[in-house]
């Protein structure tokens, strides 16, 4: 084998790796965000294949779906080749910061999101308008900084591939988190005990069910949860139900093995 082939295996390899751990990563933190709503402990969390093809594939589909939204806001302004990519990635990184509206509204989630417009707004506005100064005027400026570098000299390929790497991990990390957290937050539709209704199920794994009781009256999720195992006697029997937004339980949620009967 060819020391050229070698290298480019072992690049496609590295790549592989990347992207299977990426993979990994993004749908521990939706399924993190997912039951630590209803404070399950991590260690408790079990990513699977389902998982990972479902939430990467989301994401996927939301990736292809915000160039569709953005672009036709920059068709005519700004003018400029090089302002309209400036501004069809920060219409895109918006977008991605203002996801958590749909779950919880305007309010105490703008904390999550603050630090990326921060980010945003350093990167893409601030740091052009500070570096390149002496260019004029503040179009002068941001034009001189999508297609110049302060550092005098060629970025390498691999340092401006790595940096788009970690900068679309790290948006895909923020987007799984949310949106985990969001859809626990806005459920209302769960299986429970057929014997037992105020007993809902969180979530199903392929040998334990993990479950909570709640107060049917107030929707609080006791504090204690419960894990089933799947093909005990006697068989669990579920139903569906609406039982409305659950709430978080008051008190500090701990794990318990219910004692076979």
């Amino acid at each position: 084998m060819q020391p050229e082939e070698k290298q480019t295996l072992l690049s496609e390899a590295g790549v592989l790796a990347g992207i299977t751990a990426s993979a990994y990563l993004i749908a521990f933190l939706y399924e993190r965000s997912y039951l630590g709503y209803y404070a399950i402990p991590p260690a408790m969390v079990r990513i699977g294949p389902d998982l990972i093809l479902l939430v990467v594939a989301a994401l996927l589909g939301w990736a292809w779906l915000i160039p569709w939204i953005v672009q036709p806001l920059t068709v005519r302004w700004p003018d400029h080749p090089s302002l309209r990519n400036k501004a069809t990635r920060v219409c895109g990184v918006t977008l991605v910061a203002l996801w958590p509206v749909q779950y919880y509204g305007w309010g105490w989630w703008w904390i999550g999101s603050f630090p990326i417009i921060v980010f945003l707004f350093v990167t893409e506005i601030l740091w052009p308008v500070i570096a390149y100064r002496k260019r004029g005027s503040l179009k002068q400026r941001l034009i001189a900084g999508e297609e110049e570098s302060t550092l005098g000299f060629r970025i390498p390929d691999s340092f401006a591939t790595l940096h788009r790497s970690i900068w679309l991990i790290a948006i895909a990390s923020f987007l799984a988190y949310t949106s985990g957290r969001g859809v626990a937050y806005s459920q209302t539709e769960y299986l429970v005990v057929e014997a037992e209704p105020s007993v809902v199920v969180l979530r199903v794994y392929s040998d334990s069910v993990l479950c909570a009781r709640f107060d049917p009256q107030t929707n609080v999720l006791d504090s204690t949860i419960q894990i089933r195992v799947i093909g005990q006697a006697p068989a669990l029997i579920f139903k569906h139900a609406t039982t409305g937004r659950l709430k978080q339980p008051v008190e500090k949620v701990t794990s318990k093995q219910p004692k076979p009967r």
